[in-house]
């Protein structure tokens, strides 16, 4: 551990705002001001999570896990940026994650054995139920998440998927609630309504009161 759970999370609430400053800058799409206020609600949503989980919860730097953490944050949102790059291309949602997956999976296994050799496979020796629990982490989690995620980012954008990283913290805590017997209290109810409603916001669309469809106008004129 080179760093905190209460920083880790954090710096992971930051991926919203990250992600809706540079999808304005290198993917076009707009930050407008019902965006910005709804990612400030819901991240203020998330300190109020993290900071309620213990007592004693504070925010230290803690130097190269930070650092880790925040570059681990840049990826995934550099990640959604290439999936929405790549949406206008006619190529199904399906195909993407399934292409990602299997590279990602390819590389991962060669860093494996670069680091730790060959004989780190043959070493682990695990019950047949921690193998059910790899399999359905990599079924729902990493294949089904990811799949939903990508069709979010091609439906909605980057950034207004992003809005939904906030929830990830306070389904965290109701997880703790459910399974592991945590106590809920006022604060965590503060915390759901703020992260709802930052979510809420961010999703609005800007209206267009006040202006005429094309064909309107050029009637009116006529």
């Amino acid at each position: 551990m080179t760093t905190s759970a209460t920083n880790a999370s954090l710096i992971l609430g930051l991926n919203p705002l990250t992600t809706a400053l540079l999808a304005s800058v290198f993917v076009g799409e707009k930050l407008n001001l019902k965006l910005g206020i709804g990612i400030l609600i819901g991240f203020a949503g998330v300190v109020l999570v993290v900071t309620s989980k213990s007592a004693g919860a504070s925010v230290v730097a803690s130097g190269w896990g930070d650092m880790i953490m925040l570059l681990s944050m840049l990826a995934y949102v550099i990640g959604g940026l290439l999936i929405k790059k790549l949406s206008a291309f006619p190529i199904p949602t399906l195909v993407v994650t399934a292409y990602s997956t299997i590279i990602g999976g390819v590389m991962l296994n060669a860093a494996t054995i670069v680091m730790m050799g060959p004989s780190s496979y043959t070493d682990v020796h695990v019950t047949a139920l921690a193998w059910i629990i790899m399999l359905l982490s990599a079924w729902g989690a990493s294949s089904l998440g990811t799949l939903g995620w990508n069709h979010g980012i091609k439906r909605l954008g980057a950034n207004r998927t992003a809005m939904f990283i906030n929830a990830m913290p306070f389904a965290s805590m109701v997880g703790g609630i459910l399974f592991l017997n945590e106590r809920i209290g006022w604060i965590h109810a503060a915390a759901f309504v703020m992260t709802t409603l930052g979510i809420v916001v961010g999703m609005m669309k800007t209206g267009d009161r006040g202006r005429l469809p094309l064909k309107t106008a050029k009637s009116a004129q006529s």
